[in-house]
């Protein structure tokens, strides 16, 4: 079977701001063909919802402008923006985001979708090897993200292509390379890469799925909490992914 690896990161950002951005996270919700278009329409329809609530509560604006604004003309579900209310997310409640964002991963569970991922602590990473420079840390993270990745294909004697972020020109590089210099017999086709699909709604799950871990692992390494309603990011990963995750750390 031929399955999408639906990828995103966290973190991303180096060593530039370790305090705010002290893990990095590398990874990708494997999603088998027959149901990618099922689980895309399910998202698509979540996201209208959403975007049929938030348009009616913004008052002044003639509908016909209103989607003409960049936020409702592609408008999509940023994980950290939309869980903090930032922009015109925060027409909603923190309720009604939470929920949304329940009503998605819980699509994960009902479709025994699996995760696959790597995270390191930068700070532990950067005083064992002494490292200034971190792109060695971002290799790491890839080249362990898609061993999981692969490790759980062949398990299932599947195999996968790549569906990635929009990301830095120099990311989308050492993505490739990593990707072309696995080991033969790797299970994802290294030349199958599709790049810069931030619209797409799988990698939007994939966002959401990143944001999720990310807090979660904060959380279990004793490292920064997020500003806001900390737990209920715990309970978004103990609910709809935990059994569903397999994972690399570098602690």
């Amino acid at each position: 079977m031929l399955q999408g690896i639906y990828s995103d990161e966290s973190g991303n950002n180096g060593f530039g701001d370790i305090t705010n951005q002290p893990v990095l996270y590398y990874g990708g919700i494997l999603v088998p063909m027959d149901k990618q278009a099922n689980l895309d329409t399910n998202i698509e329809a979540i996201k209208n919802g959403v975007l049929t609530k938030i348009a009616s509560k913004i008052q002044g604006i003639p509908k016909k402008d209103l989607f003409q604004i960049p936020f409702f003309r592609d408008f999509e579900i940023h994980s950290r923006d939309f869980y903090e209310g930032d922009s015109s997310y925060s027409k909603l409640t923190f309720a009604e985001r939470f929920s949304v964002l329940e009503d998605i991963l819980k699509l994960v569970k009902s479709n025994n979708l699996m995760v696959c991922a790597s995270v390191i602590n930068k700070i532990s990473y950067k005083n064992a090897t002494g490292d200034q420079k971190h792109r060695k840390m971002h290799e790491k993270g890839y080249a362990e993200f898609l061993n999981v990745a692969n490790n759980t294909l062949d398990a299932n004697g599947h195999y996968g292509f790549v569906v990635s972020d929009e990301c830095r020109d120099d990311e989308a590089e050492l993505f490739s390379s990593k990707l072309r210099n696995q080991p033969t017999g790797h299970r994802i086709y290294p030349h199958l890469v599709i790049e810069k699909s931030h619209c797409c709604n799988l990698v939007q799950l994939a966002d959401i799925i990143a944001f999720v871990i990310t807090g979660y692992y904060w959380n279990q390494l004793g490292l920064r909490q997020r500003k806001n309603n900390n737990q209920q990011v715990i309970d978004l990963y103990k609910n709809y992914l935990h059994g569903n995750v397999n994972i690399w750390e570098y602690k």
